[in-house]
């Protein structure tokens, strides 16, 4: 064991005569809190303050009046705790609803959203487009499940600005004929979210988001409806990196100028994607569907592709594996890929595959380094591989920091000594510490 200590020295500055708490509420149901009701608790808040929501059922369509506040669970992190903690629309009016000029000190955390019905956001409204659809709420939403909501556009949830994080995003629907099942334009950083099982007439899962979408599945959503189009993503037009795209019907991503770097697409179509293709593994899934990258005129590179092309004559391709490639190309071979299973899925490469040192730069540069391609974990050097790179599994990390000051009282202009010890007791890792004094 390592222990580190760092001696920190921090001027105080005196402000005399301010002084500023913000105020925590609590909602239960069961009278034992500030407040019964979600929203009587929001009424209440100014700026800055957090209102904490006990266990239980709220059958209300909330507002935060364009408040900065937290709203959240009693432990987000428990998704125990998510699960029995229920804002439930009742399919009156979209469940939970903000003006759209929330900034992103504004948070909401920790709950099940459910039962919303409305024209923009069933599940969530970030703003109101029939007004302006330019404006769209900043406010944060982490480790929400956000499902059973019904929506014209974005039934899940629509017109968010803000960051979107470990979110569950599932079985949300609109009418025939509209966009957005699981999300619509929604434009800010969408990361590490599971956006499964919705259904829309256009973007199942996503509709017109045109942020980062990282690190997120996308899987089992539906187009549906005569003019169905794209059942994972249509018309997202951002980056869409470090993703898993898979078994959407009618097509997994299509309608896209985006950089779509480092995907596993699999059983669903490309289709109509005229931006980037950068170390993708493009290939047959279980939806029964015919799967093909069609009229794609973008640049791909450094990727395996074992299905169908058509229409793809203005693309440029380098670097690429492709099923029974004929048309030559700098760097491309049509060699099989030899994927094989490995701890996180089916299309690991085999150690003696031809994709693997025979992409067009170092892995370094490719910003794959510290992923890998092979079933044992061991990270990408050299030249980059080919294809899809799942992240390493990491080993448990056991960490301990603690604080002190070396004095316990102080007047205003003194100068503050302390220390931060830190003890890692797991693997390797790198660690970014923030001290703060209130």
């Amino acid at each position: 064991m390592k222990t580190t200590q760092l001696t920190l020295i921090i001027l105080l500055l005196a402000l005399e005569g301010f002084s500023a708490h913000a105020a925590t509420y609590r909602v239960n149901q069961d009278g034992t809190g500030d407040f019964m009701l979600i929203q009587e608790a929001i009424d209440a808040a100014v700026d800055g303050d957090e209102i904490i929501v006990h266990p239980g059922t709220y059958y209300e369509n909330i507002h935060f009046d364009s408040k900065n506040i937290t709203l959240r669970s009693t432990d987000p992190d428990d998704w125990d705790v998510v699960e029995a903690t229920v804002i439930d629309g009742q399919y009156g009016y979209t469940a939970v609803t903000f003006t759209g000029i929330e900034d992103e000190t504004c948070l909401l955390s920790g709950f099940i959203i459910t039962g919303g019905g409305g024209g923009w956001g069933g599940g969530i409204s970030g703003g109101d487009a029939w007004s302006d659809p330019q404006v769209c709420t900043s406010a944060r939403i982490n480790r929400c499940l956000i499902t059973g909501n019904w929506a014209y556009h974005g039934a899940g949830l629509a017109l968010c600005g803000g960051a979107i994080t470990k979110c569950l995003i599932t079985d949300n629907w609109t009418s025939n004929g509209h966009s957005g099942g699981g999300l619509e334009a929604c434009h800010g950083l969408i990361s590490g979210c599971k956006i499964t099982e919705n259904e829309s007439t256009s973007g199942g899962g996503l509709c017109n988001c045109d942020g980062i979408i990282e690190n997120c599945v996308i899987g089992g959503n539906i187009a549906s409806g005569e003019y169905r189009w794209g059942g994972g993503l249509s018309g997202c037009d951002g980056k869409i990196e470090d993703c898993i795209i898979r078994n959407n019907s009618f097509g997994g991503l299509v309608n896209s100028d985006a950089m779509i770097i480092n995907c596993l697409i699999v059983g669903n179509s490309v289709t109509d994607c005229d931006g980037s293709i950068e170390n993708c593994t493009i290939g047959e899934g279980t939806t029964g569907e015919t799967t093909v990258l069609a009229r794609c005129d973008a640049s791909i590179i450094n990727s395996i592709i074992f299905v169908g092309l058509s229409g793809c004559d203005d693309a440029v391709i380098t670097y690429c594996c492709i099923q029974g490639w004929t048309a030559g190309g700098e760097g491309n071979i049509s060699a099989d890929p030899m994927l094989i299973p490995g701890p996180l899925g089916d299309y690991y490469l085999d150690p003696e595959s031809p994709c693997i040192n025979a992409g067009s730069q170092s892995a370094a540069d490719a910003g794959l380094s510290d992923c890998t391609t092979q079933a044992d974990g061991t990270p990408d050097t050299g030249i980059v591989d080919m294809g899809y790179h799942y992240p390493i599994p990491q080993d448990e990390v056991d960490v301990e920091v603690s604080c002190s000051l070396i004095d316990d009282s102080f007047a205003p202009g003194d100068e503050l000594t302390g220390s931060i010890s830190l003890s890692n007791h797991g693997s390797d890792i790198w660690l970014d510490v923030y001290l703060g004094f209130v």
